[in-house]
């Protein structure tokens, strides 16, 4: 073959899983979500299912922000993009895999939410909870938490947590949201999220990084915040976990007063 046929001749389909995601994600990038769509159908194994999937439904996520924020999205857009996500709804029911299955309709979930589609969203969101309820996983369950509220959607993602038995896991990434939306400028969202953690400690952890952030930017705030802390910290029931915060909180305002990092008021280990 001379260069020239090479040069022209036809582009060839992808073969493997891989070089079909990398289509749907190019495909995405230029809003062909019917071509994507078509696409995906003929991806085979199941870990490319989902991953193709969600590259599908990030794309809408992205898209729907996008044409939000200049204002554009009517009705008919709208409706579009809802049976976009219609159609992944049959595709999700093929992933045998429980954990990917659950997390699809997560993601389900949320585009329909974005989309203004709140029964769709229940019933989606209603369908991945059930699966890993049904598994008994509780890190689905914490996926789909920190998922919901990544997205903004705090009620949703409030009922979730109910759901979750193992309260420590679920609360280790309450706390470390809570100081991402607070050093993001995202303050009435780090507050909501620092109300649902139960255990005092994870909840003073929180506050302690807040604080910690402020420290070279606002003294005066970061005190208000250790303030809080301290307070939180009478709360600790383990007496090593309270001793231990205690003096991460001392040594913190001690650097930001000078003042003595340990106060003569802390009744200790009892």
């Amino acid at each position: 073959m001379s260069k020239l046929d090479e040069l022209f001749k036809a582009e060839k389909k992808p073969e493997r899983d891989s070089d079909r995601v990398e289509v749907i994600d190019n495909l995405v990038s230029q809003w062909e979500f019917r071509e994507a769509l078509r696409e995906l159908d003929k991806v085979k194994l199941v870990p490319n299912i989902f991953l193709g999937l969600r590259v599908i439904i990030r794309g809408i996520f992205s898209t729907v922000r996008e044409i939000t924020k200049e204002g554009k999205l009517g009705e008919e857009i709208r409706k579009t993009l809802v049976g976009y996500v219609e159609q992944l709804i049959p595709i999700a029911n093929g992933i045998t895999n429980l954990r990917l299955k659950a997390l699809a309709f997560a993601d389900i979930s949320m585009a329909f939410y974005l989309l203004n589609e709140n029964l769709k969203s229940d019933l989606a969101l209603k369908t991945a909870l059930n699966i890993a309820t049904e598994i008994g996983d509780d890190d689905i369950l914490v996926e789909i938490v920190k998922n919901l509220i990544d997205h903004g959607i705090l009620t949703k993602a409030t009922y979730a947590m109910k759901l979750v038995r193992n309260r420590k896991k679920l609360d280790v990434v309450l706390s470390q949201l809570s100081v991402m939306f607070y050093t993001s400028g995202e303050k009435d969202k780090a507050d909501a999220i620092l109300q649902h953690i139960e255990s005092p400690f994870h909840r003073a952890t929180a506050v302690y990084y807040m604080a910690s952030f402020e420290s070279s930017r606002d003294p005066e705030k970061a005190l208000q915040l250790l303030d809080m802390a301290f307070r939180i910290v009478d709360e600790i029931p383990n007496p090593l976990l309270k001793f231990e915060m205690f003096l991460k909180l001392s040594e913190l305002k001690h650097t930001i007063t000078g003042e003595e990092s340990i106060k003569s008021g802390f009744s200790g280990l009892q």
